[in-house]
């Protein structure tokens, strides 16, 4: 944990540095507008706004108060939960000084399927009876916010260093007719909607690159990830992100990416108590504005 304390401190260091570096990066200034992808380099607010083909991950473990086993659940082969859907997904960038930036994205997912299970399913004190329809409910809302440090810049391409937050805020839910153990003994089953909450705000550290290939095409990708043990989380969690663009023009472009989020945890946290390995993955098409 002290480790990643550190490395967190470090690249908070690096980016307080910049502040006391030349004139010139002390605030914004606007390079002479060279092609438009080496424009974008320069360009104070960059936002990207489009769909993100998204399919989830999930596969999880739940521990009850009455039983305290682990009883695991493969959402995706159980439900296909994995199934890819569609969303609205927003990035954005503020380049506060030439060398230091905030990034910010977001976006939200919603996927339900009901199936019928010929035997009977455990979910933490819950027992959902085979041969009924079980619903699993998929919620997310997913926020990222980044600084960083471009510790080599040049007109064409950049490199930054990034730390910030990753946080997930999601929801699992079973509904279905379920018998309940309860201080030792199972009552009668009845329907249930069991919903397990885990809203989880992850530290991340990373490096990213951009790079105006030509007049009009960039390239773009990064890395990020963290492996840490802290009161409700024992895990370890990668984010891998790249996308090509091609600008029409100083101003607007056209892109499209892939990106790859997964997370392996123990979590202790709001209504959540069990092991959850989830993510999602899914290409990303764009519209991308810069000025």
């Amino acid at each position: 944990m002290q480790r990643h304390v550190l490395a967190v401190i470090l690249v908070l260091a690096m980016g307080m540095s910049g502040v006391a570096q030349a004139q010139t990066d002390q605030t914004y200034v606007t390079a002479t507008p060279g092609s438009p992808t080496e424009q974008l380099l320069q360009d104070r607010f960059v936002i990207n706004l489009g769909l993100f083909v998204v399919g989830s991950k999930t596969n999880g473990s739940f521990r009850g108060s009455a039983n305290t086993t682990d009883q695991s659940i493969n959402f995706d082969q159980a439900f296909g939960l994995d199934a890819d859907t569609t969303r609205w997904r927003f990035d954005a960038m503020w380049r506060i000084t030439q060398r230091q930036h905030l990034r910010f994205y977001y976006f939200n997912d919603d996927v339900s399927k009901t199936r019928t299970f010929n035997q009977n399913l455990e979910w933490g004190d819950y027992t959902f009876e085979a041969n009924g329809a079980i619903t699993a409910r998929l919620k997310r809302s997913v926020y990222v916010l980044d600084y960083e440090y471009a510790f080599l810049r040049r007109p064409n391409y950049e490199i930054v260093a990034s730390g910030g937050i990753h946080f997930d805020d999601i929801t699992l839910s079973l509904a279905g007719n379920a018998a309940i153990t309860a201080n030792g003994v199972q009552q009668p089953a009845s329907f249930t909607n069991k919903s397990s909450s885990i809203p989880a705000p992850l530290p991340v550290l990373g490096i990213r690159g951009d790079w105006a290939v030509s007049p009009h095409w960039y390239l773009d990708g990064s890395l990020q990830g963290m492996k840490i043990s802290y009161q409700a989380f024992n895990g370890n969690w990668t984010d891998l992100r790249f996308g090509l663009t091609y600008m029409f023009n100083h101003h607007f472009g056209i892109g499209a990416g892939f990106e790859r989020w997964a997370t392996h945890t123990d979590v202790s946290k709001g209504s959540f108590n069990g092991r959850l390995n989830f993510g999602y993955q899914g290409g990303l098409i764009y519209f991308k504005g810069g000025w």
